[in-house]
């Protein structure tokens, strides 16, 4: 994403294969992950699926999220312009926490 290479078809690609083992990753990687496709301004139906199933992965095990983490996943939500209104109730709880 740093270099700003864009190519829809390999950011389809990678949601596709991710979304299903969203539960593999590590709470970094995850929100490494959003962040890279929001950086792109990637938008497809994949993205948008990866984006859903990332949400409730992290509403799943919030609690293993850093405040850092979660505020990279609102950024990556607010940039796409995907709503997810559990998602954000959470980020706020916890940075209302610390």
């Amino acid at each position: 994403a740093t270099l700003r290479l864009q190519d829809s078809s390999l950011f389809s690609a990678i949601a596709e294969r991710c979304a299903p083992s969203l539960s593999a990753f590590k709470h970094l990687e995850l929100s490494n992950l959003l962040w890279s496709f929001a950086k792109l301004g990637e938008q497809s139906k994949g993205c948008k699926k990866l984006f859903k199933a990332a949400a409730t992965e992290a509403l799943n095990r919030s609690r293993g999220f850093s405040v850092v983490n979660l505020s990279t996943l609102a950024w990556s939500f607010a940039t796409v312009r995907i709503k997810h209104s559990a998602l954000f109730k959470l980020v706020s709880e916890r940075v209302f926490e610390n």
